[in-house]
């Protein structure tokens, strides 16, 4: 049985990460969802400097190339998940005003910004997807990320990098810069480049280390949440609690990515049997991950007007359900389909641009 769940396959950990955020917005004893997130993070680190290392340098313009398949991949799936969320808060009752009152400031280029996932905390003081802001970050990390791979001048360029933006987030973080409430790919560039130096250094780990590391971070996780008074600390939303000038809850959650990362490069590594179940998977996990949070709004208001604590758990069985079910079917029938012009498209592009 553990066997089974340490090999895993790329798309099935993604879905599992995705299904912990769900659970993660929508009860309060859980306070490791940040570390999920840094997680992706590790994970796209990878992935990106792959892609364009391996495919997108064939091109003469590998830059723009490189950005225009990156933005269909994201921008139609999560339009079409932002317009069936804008839809329900005019349709449920008293969420129309609350977007309307968090917008008043600037409503169009708050608009704008929601549109094109762009302006963290700067102009987007409100997101209508909250766990966007991620992908705003990712979105900021797509830019930078060729230049990176242009400055890697050798194996050691990229692990400086990852040194100075570690220090450079310690020393912000520490003294509370400004740049820290918006959200910047500077605040997480680390995790990123995590990934990165995996690929780069085609680094490996076998089964028994990944074992280790997955047993350790559930360890953590169980002893820290349910044995133990920590769990207060990590769930103080206000972090009143710090630890050499930081969030005790965010330096957990900084522990957990860490100490985790054994088990995430050896699902790198993991052979895919079914590819197009795995990339069913894999697009499930962005999906849900964005499709989640209208439906929590729908789920919260039902809860509120629950009469009895059997109603509310039937509340929360649907709700659940109700995010895998309508990611499968959004996947399949949307995602997937465009996923598949999408590379018709870079198909035909590598046909008629690649250097010869």
């Amino acid at each position: 049985m553990l066997k089974k769940i340490v090999n895993i396959s790329p798309g099935t950990f993604r879905l599992i990460l995705a299904l912990t955020v769900v659970v993660f917005h929508a009860v309060s004893f859980i306070s490791f969802g940040h570390a999920v997130v840094y997680m992706f993070f590790v994970l796209s680190g990878y992935w990106i400097f792959k892609m364009y290392s391996e495919k997108y340098l064939k091109f003469n313009d590998s830059y723009w190339v490189y950005l225009r398949s990156r933005f269909l991949r994201l921008y139609p799936v999560y339009w079409v998940i932002l317009f069936f969320t804008l839809s329900c808060y005019i349709i449920l009752p008293g969420v129309w005003e609350v977007v309307l009152e968090n917008s008043k400031d600037s409503v169009i280029s708050n608009f704008v910004s929601n549109f094109f996932v762009v302006g963290n905390g700067i102009k987007n003081k409100y997101w209508f997807i909250l766990p966007a802001w991620s992908l705003a970050v990712e979105l900021q990390f797509y830019i930078i990320a060729p230049i990176l791979v242009w400055l890697q001048k050798s194996k050691k360029t990229l692990f400086t990098f990852f040194i100075i933006s570690s220090l450079v987030v310690v020393i912000l973080v520490y003294f509370k810069a400004k740049v820290t409430g918006y959200d910047s790919v500077l605040l997480y560039l680390p995790y990123f480049l995590l990934g990165g130096l995996v690929y780069f250094w085609d680094l490996k780990v076998n089964y028994k280390w990944a074992k280790i590391a997955l047993l350790l971070v559930i360890s953590l996780i169980v002893v820290s949440h349910f044995f133990t008074d920590f769990r207060m600390i990590l769930l103080d939303k206000e972090e009143r609690y710090i630890f050499l000038g930081y969030s005790v809850s965010e330096v957990f959650n900084c522990v957990l990515t860490v100490v985790i990362l054994p088990f995430i490069i050896y699902n790198i590594r993991q052979p895919v049997k079914d590819f197009k179940k795995d990339s069913l998977l894999s697009s499930m996990s962005f999906v849900v991950y964005l499709l989640h949070w209208p439906l929590l709004q729908i789920y919260s208001l039902a809860v509120q007007t629950a009469a009895s604590g059997g109603i509310k758990i039937i509340y929360a069985f649907l709700y659940f359900t109700g995010c895998i079910g309508f990611s499968y079917l959004l996947s399949k029938y949307v995602d997937m389909e465009l996923e598949d012009k999408r590379r018709v498209w870079m198909k035909k592009f590598m046909q008629k641009r690649a250097i010869i």
